[in-house]
């Protein structure tokens, strides 16, 4: 967009003059202004890991899989119980309990991921690098973990 500027009048030379100054603060509010809203694009170290906690959560289906892995938990003791009911609430037990053990594995590993991102985020926007070596490195770990967590819910 354009932007005017009043100008002090030709006539006036003087730096003190009060066309002058009328001058320098509309320059002085104008550099405030936009470096402010500059400040403000910037989003902060926690929001900038929620956007990537929420691509997490869109590329692993966490909720969908474990659901699938106790669909066929159960069909796995169905047929193992032989229509015993003790056995199968059992078998179901220890299904629920090893997969309760595991997403809270991957819970605590999360939330160490994202103290080490944003410590990383931070430490980045100090040297004024880029937070994008940060977040390549959250998405291959949480990568990682990821496939830890599967393994563990296929055993």
């Amino acid at each position: 967009f354009f932007l005017m500027i009043r100008r002090p009048p030709r006539s006036t030379q003087s730096r003190s003059s009060a066309a002058s100054d009328v001058y320098k603060r509309q320059v002085h509010g104008i550099v405030y202004s936009f470096s402010g809203k500059m400040a403000k694009m910037r989003i902060s170290p926690e929001e900038e890991f929620q956007k990537l906690q929420t691509e997490f959560e869109k590329k692993a289906e966490i909720e969908k899989r474990v659901m699938e892995r106790l669909q066929k938990a159960e069909g796995e003791c169905f047929k193992d119980s032989r229509n015993d009911m003790e056995q199968f609430v059992g078998c179901m037990k220890k299904v629920t309990k090893s997969l309760k053990k595991a997403e809270k594995e991957f819970e605590y590993s999360i939330a160490y991921l994202e103290s080490q991102t944003i410590n990383c985020i931070k430490k980045a926007d100090e040297r004024t690098a880029s937070r994008d070596d940060c977040k390549s490195s959250a998405r291959k770990t949480f990568d990682v973990y990821l496939t830890q967590f599967l393994s563990k819910l296929h055993s």
